[in-house]
């Protein structure tokens, strides 16, 4: 959530204001127990988040290759638009067809191509309920080859938020060639805050 933050920050800022509210809400918090709650005079709808980053970790703010690299591996598909430095070009990707309850075959073989950086052999669209709700897309890979290869690769998201891009385990064993994403929508990533300070 958002307290893992403070892996980076000492402190963060939260400004929103609601579609028809006359003024918006201002949270702020730092390493130690005190949450400051106050009213803002934000004039746009919407919602800004800003890190005060430790200062061993301030050089990552000064240089956009690594900004851009850290929002490709774990915030792609978060369904907010992320922009860097004021830029109108939207950074991170959003939407992918895996998402999708139905996703359009070659839509969904073009992306995990692209995803991925090599050419799926097949294409297995994973959409389950129950026991927990899982969606997404595994794909035979055409560099795997059973019982001669490592454990099955699976990226997982929960929230569109990329938790892994290497889950192991979550296959059996003997699927190695298989490699894929999915969309865990039923679990909870946690953070102890208490484990930060």
């Amino acid at each position: 959530g958002l307290f893992s933050a403070f892996l980076l920050a000492d402190r963060i800022v939260v400004e929103t204001r609601k579609l028809g509210e006359p003024e918006g809400v201002r949270w702020v918090a730092s390493l130690g127990d005190d949450i400051e709650l106050s009213s803002s005079h934000r004039e746009k709808v919407g919602t800004s988040v800003t890190l005060t980053l430790k200062p061993e970790f301030a050089r990552y703010a000064e240089q956009r290759e690594p900004m851009e690299k850290a929002i490709h591996e774990f915030a792609d598909f978060l369904p907010v638009p992320i922009h860097l430095g004021g830029d109108k070009t939207r950074v991170n990707v959003i939407h992918v067809p895996w998402f999708e309850p139905t996703p359009d075959p070659e839509s969904l073989e073009l992306e995990l191509e692209s995803y991925f950086s090599e050419t799926p052999l097949d294409v297995i669209p994973i959409r389950l309920e129950k026991p927990v709700p899982v969606a997404g897309a595994l794909y035979v890979s055409p560099r795997r080859t059973p019982g001669f290869s490592s454990d099955a690769t699976v990226a997982v998201t929960i929230r569109r938020m990329v938790i892994s891009r290497d889950i192991r385990g979550l296959l059996p064993s003997w699927a190695g060639f298989l490699r894929g994403v999915l969309e865990l929508s039923g679990c909870v990533p946690t953070a102890s805050r208490e484990d930060l300070v």
